[in-house]
């Protein structure tokens, strides 16, 4: 009846209500038999008392206890496949043996009363065993709360055994698709301290360098870029040392392993890495070389002039502005020849435009060879009409770079029809800046030009030289 009572409280399944009063029924056959037959031993050898009867009724209890538990959980155990260990056996059921011995004292004690007294004393014994019943009853659903409380700690645990199981497998198999991008990215990458240390690189930043990927280790990020391009790397280092900031990009030139420069962009971010004792930087470097090679190229496209190859007049312009924004910070001289081809128009219309063209350029070329210095810039003004930048030069200077080329443009010869010197000339005019009097560079062109105007009114063929005493002319060439 416990039996029934207890697995109709505890299974839906019809098995487990037929099954446990069964194995219970099976147990109790078999305790009851040996203890019955161990008291007509006992009697038989003139040995049966009292105090053994309650012994032996404690003993063959706890009998039925190992037999049913055994039955009860054998089963249990051999579908899941694992063995029984009788020290989780006790821990689990323990307390029930406990509530079957103590029941087994309970009931020596009223069968003896009852031998000695007669069945009247159960009357006044039923309240004593109700109570004894019911304390066992709260006992017996404490163990269940406990049990499962227990369970319910076990289930947690569990689960969050298997959510961390999880968690760390999700974390290396994220580490592992970020390590496997970072070995194969096809662009240039880099962990560093945020101190700028190279802590760890790809083979694409070896390649990108040309160093070996174990060289670059240890070495500080601003110690691989241009010199003129490492300060201000460092200071962006800095600022993400502070914590000031948290990612930066920028366009530099790396050194490579052969000592040309490698124009790379580079794009940095704080990555917290689990497994490191303090953040570091992801750095990924892509080569634009070629673009900014394209980008330069354009560049000087855009300045230069396409028929003689010289610098247009934008560049005119921006070098000139360049020039007096240094004369009016640290002082120095500064000269400017304007020149223009004698005659050009006629030469133009009388020999052809492909002529013309050819003067222009075999002009140029004079011109350009007239300069001796790295500063001084020669530009084509337009039309027929150049212009010289000489910088740190005053008018000895500009005198001399004036007789040059009037020397080299009458050793080149080249033969004018319509012009009175048979061959073409030059005209040129020269004037010095005074960044005190004058606020832009415009006046110092538009005092070169007056100059040239004055060479062309006297005659062609000369120099003009515009001062603050007036205007002074050369003798023709």
């Amino acid at each position: 009846g416990e039996a029934l009572v207890g697995s109709w409280r505890t299974s839906k399944r019809w098995t487990s209500r037929i099954a446990s009063p069964a194995m219970a029924v099976v147990s109790m056959f078999l305790a009851g038999s040996l203890l019955q037959l161990g008291v007509d031993m006992l009697r038989a050898r003139g040995w049966y008392n009292d105090g053994l009867l309650m012994t032996a009724a404690m003993v063959f209890s706890l009998a039925y206890f190992v037999l049913n538990t055994l039955l009860a959980t054998l089963v249990i155990h051999l579908k899941r496949n694992q063995p029984m260990v009788l020290r989780e056996v006790l821990s689990n059921f323990g307390w029930v043996a406990m509530a079957y011995a103590g029941s087994a004292s309970v009931a020596g004690l009223l069968f003896l009363t009852v031998g000695q007294s007669g069945p009247g004393v159960l009357m006044a014994v039923v309240p004593i065993v109700g109570m004894l019943l019911t304390t066992l009853h709260f006992f017996f659903r404490q163990q269940e709360a406990d049990e499962a409380m227990r369970r319910s700690r076990v289930e947690a645990v569990e689960r969050e055994a298997a959510q961390a199981a999880l968690h760390v497998q999700a974390l290396a198999v994220s580490e592992q698709r970020f390590h496997s991008a970072f070995t194969h990215a096809a662009i240039g990458m880099a962990l560093v301290s945020a101190d700028g240390e190279v802590r760890q690189v790809n083979r694409a930043l070896g390649a990108l360098l040309g160093e070996d990927e174990e060289s670059l280790i240890g070495r500080r990020l601003d110690a691989l870029v241009h010199a003129e391009d490492a300060a201000t790397l460092a200071a962006q280092l800095a600022c993400v040392h502070r914590r000031e900031i948290d990612a930066f990009a920028n366009e530099l030139r790396c050194r490579h392993h052969d000592g040309s420069d490698v124009w790379v962009a580079l794009d940095a971010s704080y990555f917290d890495d689990p497994g490191a004792e303090a953040s570091n930087l992801i750095v990924q470097m892509q080569d634009i070389t070629a673009r900014r090679s394209a980008e330069a190229r354009l560049q000087r496209l855009s300045q230069l002039d396409g028929l003689t190859g010289l610098y247009n007049r934008r560049f005119f312009d921006q070098q000139l502005h360049s020039e007096w924004r240094r004369l009016r910070r640290i002082g120095g001289p500064l000269a400017l020849l304007m020149v223009d081809i004698d005659h050009f128009k006629a030469y133009n219309d009388s020999l052809g435009h492909l002529a013309g063209d050819d003067a222009l350029r075999q002009v140029a070329s004079v011109l350009q060879d007239s300069l001796q210095r790295e500063g001084d810039v020669v530009c084509r003004y337009g039309g027929e009409e150049f212009a010289i930048i000489l910088a740190n030069t005053g008018l000895e200077g500009g005198e001399h770079v004036a007789a040059r080329v009037h020397e080299l443009i009458a050793g080149l010869g080249i033969a004018h029809p319509i012009s009175p010197e048979g061959r073409l000339t030059l005209s040129i005019g020269l004037a010095v800046a005074d960044p005190v009097a004058e606020e832009q560079p415009g006046g110092l062109v538009a005092r070169s030009d007056q100059a040239l105007y004055r060479a062309k009114h006297a005659g062609r063929n000369r120099t003009c030289i515009w001062s603050a005493n007036g205007a002074k002319l050369d003798p023709p060439v």
